[in-house]
């Protein structure tokens, strides 16, 4: 269990931290400024140095915290507290331990056997011997919907869904989805590696075979094999997963056609980029970066400029 006691009995020579020190009369504690003037009143039975603007107290064999001017931040109430993870701190009482904010709010009750610190959003507790994530509204996360419109050159309506796992560990659904998708010739061969995708029923594609002219008349042009010669195709429809994706080290990297990728997975948004091969022809790769629109969250500047 990640809990981090920030209790400590103060038994020391008066030592200043951030410009209080912790004194002791009639075995009461408080805390004193430099000018020797009581700052905060003899009141607690055992208190902390001041870290951050916020000290550790004991009374009545319950820990909270105080701030600087004496005002209780967390509650005097709880038998453990840990540090500050992603804004949140594991408090805990009788055995059973919860969550409190950086406010001293208990925004998450003491339901719990277990618990680790929140991490990206998401933390790990055990109720009942039952171990299981929640997110900071104490609720069990949600399967994630990330979505983006992609600007292929040419194309029309491009747009690319993922859907994941709550725990983001897994891509369980993939769909793109096009009006008009146009890809060009790519150089050596295909690769002949099993596709993890599906197409729908509604995929359709039509060949432009490149003309020549031939004393006078439009002939589909070959190859020294005498191949026709593609100058491109246009893909309509769309095309779908049909086994899930794992996601390792938050990335998904697909090398098979039709979908060759290679993204990064946070909470907010996947990013990076994409592009389209099929028979024998391909887009070129493009940025992306697909919202999530089950939770939408803010995006950060650095991963939204390569937009631009």
């Amino acid at each position: 269990m990640s809990i981090i006691l920030l209790f400590g009995c103060n038994n020391t020579p008066k030592e200043f931290h951030e410009g209080l020190a912790a004194v002791e009369k009639d075995g009461k504690w408080g805390y004193v400024d430099t000018l020797e003037n009581v700052v905060i009143p003899y009141q607690y039975d055992s208190v902390g140095h001041f870290e951050g603007g916020v000290a550790v107290v004991a009374l009545n064999k319950k820990i909270g915290t105080i701030d600087k001017t004496g005002n209780v931040v967390i509650a005097v109430k709880y038998d453990s507290i840990g540090s500050f993870a992603d804004n949140m701190a594991i408090v805990g009482d009788n055995g059973k331990y919860g969550f409190v904010d950086i406010t001293g709010k208990e925004v998450i009750p003491l339901l719990y056997e277990n618990v680790e610190p929140f991490v990206d959003g998401l933390a790990t507790v055990v109720q009942n011997s039952d171990t299981s994530k929640i997110d900071k509204n104490g609720e069990k996360p949600k399967p994630q919907e990330y979505v983006a419109e992609v600007s292929f050159e040419k194309s029309k309506k491009i747009v690319v869904t993922i859907r994941l796992s709550a725990d983001l560990k897994q891509a369980t659904e993939l769909y793109l989805s096009a009006k008009e998708l146009y890809l060009t010739p790519k150089k050596g061969n295909d690769n002949g590696g099993k596709s993890i995708f599906k197409f729908s029923e509604k995929t359709t594609t039509r060949t432009n075979i490149k003309i020549e002219n031939m004393n006078g008349y439009n002939a589909p042009a070959t190859d020294a094999s005498g191949n026709y010669i593609i100058d491109n195709i246009v893909f309509f429809g769309g095309f779908e997963t049909s086994s899930p994706i794992d996601i390792s080290d938050n990335k998904i990297s697909l090398n098979d056609a039709p979908f060759i990728c290679d993204l990064t997975v946070i909470q907010a948004c996947i990013y990076g980029n994409i592009k389209i091969r099929l028979q024998g022809c391909e887009t070129k790769s493009v940025y992306v970066v697909l919202k999530n629109t089950t939770t939408p969250q803010e995006i950060s500047e650095e991963i939204l400029q390569n937009l631009m």
